[in-house]
């Protein structure tokens, strides 16, 4: 048996990388409104955060690959949301009350 290729469409990447966006930018947005610490520890979103980042970062750069290009559509809301995306947020300290 030789070696069978397996190709998938632009379009299915498209899509891939689509869901992957929101999927950053629903988390980004449940930081934004803190309400990631009803549902999450701090170390399990930021684990969370890191991994839509890559997964959001890696489907970009097949996309990219397959397109031979930036993804436009990508690049503009990266630009929107990239500071608070692209960067884990830091611990906050603890406060005690008095």
């Amino acid at each position: 048996m030789n070696g069978v290729y397996y190709q998938t469409s632009i379009e299915a990447v498209r899509r891939w990388h689509s869901l992957s966006e929101r999927r950053r930018n629903h988390i980004v947005e449940l930081y934004r409104s803190e309400r990631w610490r009803r549902y999450y520890t701090e170390d399990a979103f930021r684990n969370l955060m890191r991994e839509a980042i890559q997964d959001s970062e890696s489907w970009g750069r097949v996309l990219a690959d397959m397109s031979g290009s930036a993804p436009a559509a990508a690049t503009a809301l990266a630009a929107k949301v990239a500071p608070a995306a692209t960067t884990v947020p830091p611990a906050k300290p603890a406060q005690r009350a008095a």
